[in-house]
């Protein structure tokens, strides 16, 4: 099979969590060798451009370090990147292909700005924390204003902006990437099965394409738009699982869901949903296996 690598981008806050986890599942399912990596990099990529936005040379010399630590056989999914795919494209050519994802803008601006709100340090030159973690691009870092006009803008205009800069870029990746290695995806349509299987089509069309599409965060959903049948398996699945707890102690919520994996095999025939197929459960033995490796070695 040709080698290629994966860059799965978007704006932020549009869903590149569930990306990344639907990805994972449907590698796992086809046996797909692929490792699969959430934002690894997004963190160096903004740093660098608000360090160096005005160095071209250490700027270029610190983009290929990261570049370098990227691979074939490799998806990353991850906001950020974007600023990297015309080097990304000098050094993998064709075996570069591009997974858009893409909220609609009002979504999109409520959920920023409450994560702004969230995390301060997160969203350097867009939150008021003057010690971020990470500097996000500004509109001064491309020489289109000042700092100082850019700092005299509302929230809005500047999310407006960071909007319209990622569109931009992408824009320029069509330029010199032939259309068959982009897909868009909406962020809306991530959890409709066509959508999981455009994914998988695009990864491999011989690859088999899961049958439900994952979405993280599954305590902040609207319960409201789910079906009947759905709210009663989630109401009695997670009726004594304590999300905290399990934050805090993550053996907690280990044992509460291989309690539910070795119910789901012992009644995989009679079990209408939460049902373990014998393929799945030996994998999970498996990574048991390597869990208990790993206490031998310490």
């Amino acid at each position: 099979m040709k080698k290629n690598i994966f860059l799965c981008i978007g704006n932020g806050r549009d869903g590149t969590h569930s990306l990344a986890e639907n990805i994972r599942n449907i590698c796992e399912l086809n046996n797909g060798n692929y490792k699969v990596f959430h934002e690894t990099f997004a963190a160096d990529v903004y740093n660098n451009l608000h360090e160096n936005y005005n160095n071209k040379f250490l700027y270029k010399k610190q983009n290929q370090k990261i570049i370098n630590k990227l691979n074939l056989n490799e998806i990353h999914v991850s906001n950020g990147y974007s600023l990297l795919i015309s080097d990304l494209y000098l050094k993998f050519k064709g075996n570069l292909k591009i997974i858009r994802i893409k909220r609609h803008k009002n979504q999109w601006l409520t959920s920023f700005k409450k994560n702004i709100k969230n995390y301060p340090k997160k969203h350097g030159n867009y939150s008021k924390n003057k010690k971020a973690e990470i500097y996000r691009m500004a509109a001064w870092h491309f020489n289109e204003m000042n700092k100082n006009d850019w700092d005299a803008l509302s929230l809005n205009k500047k999310l407006n902006w960071y909007y319209k800069k990622n569109d931009e870029f992408i824009k320029n990746i069509k330029k010199y990437i032939h259309k068959t290695n982009i897909l868009e995806i909406k962020t809306e349509d991530l959890t409709k099965r066509v959508t999981l299987r455009k994914i998988t089509n695009f990864f491999n069309l011989n690859w088999k394409t899961p049958e439900f599409s994952l979405k993280t965060n599954i305590s902040k959903l609207d319960y409201s738009k789910m079906k009947k049948f759905d709210k009663k398996i989630l109401g009695t699945f997670y009726s004594s699982f304590d999300y905290l707890y399990a934050a805090k102690n993550p053996i907690f919520g280990a044992n509460y869901f291989i309690d539910r994996v070795i119910l789901g095999y012992q009644n995989r025939k009679k079990y209408i949903h939460s049902a373990v197929d014998v393929k799945s459960f030996t994998s999970f033995l498996n990574r048991l296996k390597t869990l208990s490796k790993l206490n031998e070695k310490n």
